[in-house]
């Protein structure tokens, strides 16, 4: 009985020993990691905080730049504003609150154009009263310039409609007194001869061209006509032009510009001259 007290009791002391040996290994590894974990910590800490300090000097660089440059510009564009007023300068701001409220609201507009200038960032809605103030007025100068330049250009086409209209009642005029008188007999006569022996198609042509003439009042006095099938230029006017009144100025797939020769002048003449008819043009038409 003696000997097995001893080894039982010698296993239960073995034992302790053993859990012993355990339970200070277990908080060795447990010391090793919490000072593993506070020394990431600290230098997590470390790095945060040169982070924050550099982040801090980049901003603060950043914005003096943007405050040099947004303050004058917004001093600007206050100015700006009451100097494009009717009222007198300065009559406009009386108080100095409002006066720093513009101030404020274009300084806000000049930094957050510096900010996006460069990025695809929307730009965020500024709701102060002073900032829509300043955009409201903003708009009305643009919509104000915008209205002025629709009216001159306006007023600009229809000055030139107006001289379109005149150069064009001038034409006519001078086209009507040209053909309001008789040529001379000499001047006539050879003109009358080809006359004579024109078809009726090419006479009826002959009244008709110089109608269009006036009607058209194109300054180098030419008449458009479209091409038919198979007559391009036109029965009447081809046979004006085998006679020498009219002559082919310019011709296009699908149009022929056409325009009395000397000749035919003188036949208009001789066909529209509101003067009474001379002897020697007895029969003539």
């Amino acid at each position: 009985m003696d000997t097995l007290s001893t080894v039982a009791l010698a296993l239960a002391v073995l034992s302790f020993a053993a859990q012993l040996i355990v339970t200070m290994a277990q908080g060795h590894q447990s010391a090793q990691v919490n000072a593993d974990t506070k020394a990431a910590l600290t230098e997590m800490r470390a790095t945060t905080s040169s982070l924050l300090t550099n982040q801090r000097d980049q901003f603060n660089s950043v914005l003096k730049a943007l405050l040099r440059q947004a303050i004058p510009a917004a001093v600007q564009d206050v100015a700006a504003i009451e100097e494009g007023s009717e009222i007198e300068p300065g009559a406009r701001i009386k108080e100095d609150a409002e006066r720093a409220a513009e101030l404020e609201s274009a300084l806000q507009k000049r930094v957050l154009e510096l900010f996006t200038a460069d990025t695809d960032v929307m730009r965020p809605i500024i709701h102060s009263e002073s900032h829509e103030r300043l955009m409201r007025k903003e708009d009305a100068a643009q919509d104000e310039q915008l209205e002025h330049q629709k009216l001159r250009i306006e007023n600009a086409e229809r000055e030139k409609e107006e001289r379109i209209r005149k150069a064009r009642r001038k034409r006519r005029t001078e086209w009507s007194e040209r053909l309001s008188t008789y040529p001379s007999e000499e001047v006539a006569e050879p003109v009358a001869s080809i006359i004579r022996q024109l078809p009726p198609r090419a006479i009826a042509q002959l009244g008709r061209f110089v109608g269009d003439v006036m009607d058209a009042a194109k300054e180098d006095e030419t008449v458009t006509y479209r091409k038919a099938d198979e007559t391009p230029h036109g029965k009447g006017n081809q046979q004006l032009i085998d006679a020498g009144l009219v002559e082919v100025v310019k011709e296009l797939p699908f149009t022929v510009n056409l325009r009395l020769t000397a000749d035919g002048l003188i036949a208009a003449r001789l066909l529209r001259a509101d003067q009474e008819s001379p002897e020697w043009l007895a029969g003539l038409f």
